[in-house]
């Protein structure tokens, strides 16, 4: 910054007239323009910037006008190149000066962008360091996939957990139609993806976690889900009966009758209601699946159950990983564009003027030629 005090000298100067005394340094606030010399303040502070449509908004500000010209190598090439960057940096400075709101997002990404080639899968906030199980899946960001897509709120799952502390994934096995052993493939590490394979299944199984939230589905004073009556499967009594008759698959509803060796009395415990698979009704040492009274393409074999290393969940997650880098690519590539065209503008303009200084050159030498033809004929 070169700004003159009210004495005449140098605000950064290295002496006086003299050179045996230091010229005395200026304040960082007159450094900064922000003082003049004699200490009073201008009207313009650090970030002001020009009302739109002003004549100071098409000016470059004092800043950029800073920025010193590229030094010229005699290569055209290298010239261009340097012209091109340097331009891109006043028009950054000029536009942040008169535009601060954009200063800590730049500073975002910048950071992120420096910090991106350095920087592993296990470091990046979208992306999980390891992916196993379900049950292993990392339960914060399963609590906020639920609080965002099925209509609970977080203080209650808190709640819920507080009777049960492995509720979350038993509403996970609820929701998605899956056991808790279901392997994630690689590309479930980007969060992105896995978040939207949930959100696909939670569609097209019509979404049983928010229609389950709209029933009294909890005790209100243990907090214990009421799996016996909003879960998968439901016991059928006859009137005045104390045994079973059949099962209803709610999801389905798909009711079948239970074979006439099965002999279920009210006294059997209905366990693990929240699983199409791991459901079923026991009283030591009878033990009934419930899933087994159904035929294949009834009740819950219906629809494909995630489990294992499920072809269905993986063809999902593979279907979902193409989609996603598809619009990222897209996305990327509009971001391209947009340095891309300034690119080539400011290396046609540099180009432009590189080709109007030889035409005047051209012109200079011509004029000259001409002039010394004249005083050569008016010589002889």
């Amino acid at each position: 910054i070169d700004t003159a005090s009210s004495n005449g000298s140098s605000c950064l100067g290295s002496g006086d007239a003299s050179g045996t005394h230091p010229a005395p340094r200026c304040s960082a606030r007159q450094a900064i323009g922000l003082d003049s010399g004699s200490g009073a303040m201008v009207k313009r502070s650090l970030f002001d910037s020009p009302a739109k449509g002003s004549a100071d908004s098409t000016k470059l500000c004092w800043l950029a006008e800073k920025v010193p010209k590229a030094p010229r190598t005699g290569n055209l090439t290298a010239d261009t190149e340097k012209e091109i960057q340097r331009n891109a940096y006043v028009k950054l400075v000029d536009g942040l000066w008169k535009d601060p709101t954009h200063v800590l997002a730049v500073l975002a990404f910048w950071e992120q962008r420096s910090a991106g080639a350095e920087s592993s899968a296990s470091a990046q906030p979208n992306c999980f360091s390891e992916v196993t199980t379900l049950r292993a899946l990392d339960e914060p960001w399963l609590v906020g996939f639920l609080t965002k897509n099925t209509g609970i709120d977080q203080k209650t799952l808190e709640r819920l957990k507080s009777y049960d502390p492995d509720i979350v994934k038993q509403l996970m096995q609820y929701g998605m139609a899956c056991v808790q052993t279901l392997k994630l493939p690689e590309a479930c590490k980007d969060q992105e993806v896995i978040a939207m394979v949930f959100e696909d299944r939670l569609k097209y199984l019509g979404n049983r976690l928010e229609k389950m939230f709209a029933k009294d589905y909890f005790n209100k004073e243990t907090f214990q889900v009421k799996w016996g009556q909003v879960g998968i499967y439901k016991l059928v009594f006859t009137e005045g009966s104390n045994f079973a008759t059949a099962v209803t698959h709610v999801p389905t509803s798909t009711t079948v009758k239970l074979p006439e060796h099965v002999t279920v009395s009210r006294r059997y415990e209905l366990c693990d209601n929240y699983s199409d698979l791991s459901a079923k009704v026991e009283l030591m040492p009878n033990r009934y699946p419930l899933s087994d009274f159904f035929l294949k393409g009834q009740g819950p074999w219906s629809y494909p159950v995630w489990k294992g290393e499920s072809k269905e969940f993986n063809s999902s997650v593979q279907k979902v990983t193409n989609a996603i880098d598809t619009q990222r690519r897209a996305s990327q590539a509009a971001m391209i564009q947009r340095p891309k065209s300034f690119m080539e503008e400011s290396k046609k303009a540099v180009q432009e003027r590189a080709a109007e200084k030889a035409r005047n050159a051209l012109k200079n030498r011509q004029e000259q030629t001409k002039k010394k033809r004249r005083i050569t004929l008016a010589t002889e």
